[in-house]
């Protein structure tokens, strides 16, 4: 068995999610019968051959951006532009160091006509339920993106006034629609929202804004133990009508790179600091003269005051 099938649990929602991983090295030469073995009884629809040789090229490339596969009926019916005929099932590969990891590929749903954060409540408490015709969502083309700005600021008085909102989840009936990668979402269960997205009020106060998200905090996550994201979109004339624009991620923010050195190098260099005042003070450094041990000690609280700073800085 070359993919190894896992299962990520949430207890707190009863949720489950299953997903694959394969080593790079052996998807580069997956054969089509090891597919079958491993994969099929979870896509029995799907259509073997195209999605062996869409793994084999993925892993062969130099992509490291996720990317999707659509799985095709395995009868290979025609659509009408002489394409394979699409059941609705998206595949997404990650590259997760020398491992590919094959996950379901979620969609997202914007709330549209001023529906509001009463749509929402009713969508965490029912579950979605729409009626066939033009698209409603989309397929999700990567991790970061988190509207389709197909929706509407929310026209209800109060708190929630002013927001917009995307539901990010898997659907249990819908299908592909049109050519811009577009879905008639059906019906899903609660359980299979991943987590709702949040465009705030670009107009509202940061005092605002933080009674919003402490709203939010209480009537999504508390309530349903949905995960929230929060946004604000800074609309500009070049902006205007692009589908996939990216807001400003305002919490939680994404934690970068640097930000986790600068807190490494503020938690070394304090902690070797503390080390050589110690030993000035006690006199058990071996082969160092008193002003090489006061200027490493001076040196290094230095350097971890000035990374503490900015990682706090960072931080807020």
């Amino acid at each position: 068995m070359v993919f190894k099938i896992r299962k990520h649990k949430n207890p707190k929602r009863g949720t489950e999610l299953t997903y694959a991983t394969i080593p790079l090295e052996e998807a580069r030469n997956l054969d089509e019968g090891e597919l079958r073995k491993d994969l099929m009884s979870y896509y029995p629809d799907a259509d073997a051959k195209i999605l062996t040789r869409g793994i084999k090229e993925f892993a062969s490339s130099k992509m490291d951006s996720d990317e999707r596969i659509v799985l095709y009926d395995k009868e290979g019916r025609k659509g009408r532009k002489g394409g394979l005929k699409e059941t609705g099932d998206y595949l997404t590969l990650r590259k997760t160091g020398k491992k590919l990891t094959l996950l379901p590929t979620p969609l997202l749903h914007q709330i549209t006509k001023g529906g509001g954060f009463g749509a929402v409540s009713s969508i965490l408490e029912n579950g979605f339920k729409g009626r066939a015709g033009d698209g409603n969502a989309i397929i999700k083309r990567g991790k970061d993106q988190r509207f389709t700005h197909f929706g509407r600021p929310s026209k209800e008085k109060g708190i929630t006034q002013g927001d917009s909102y995307c539901l990010e989840l898997y659907p249990d009936e819908g299908k592909p629609w049109g050519d811009r990668r577009e879905y008639v979402l059906e019906k899903a269960d609660p359980k299979r929202i991943l987590s709702i997205n949040i465009e705030l009020d670009p107009s509202a106060s940061e005092q605002e804004r933080e009674e919003k998200m402490e709203f939010y905090k209480k009537q999504i996550t508390h309530k349903h133990g949905v995960p929230v994201r929060y946004f604000l979109f800074h609309s500009s004339p070049e902006s205007q009508g692009k589908l996939f624009e990216d807001p400003e991620r305002i919490f939680p923010k994404n934690k970068s790179l640097e930000k986790r050195i600068t807190g490494l190098i503020a938690i070394i260099s304090l902690g070797f600091s503390s080390f050589f005042i110690g030993s000035n003070i006690t006199g058990n450094v071996i082969g160092l003269t008193q002003t090489t041990v006061n200027w490493i000690g001076a040196v290094l609280l230095g350097i971890g005051l000035i990374a503490g700073f900015f990682w706090l800085k960072k931080r807020k």
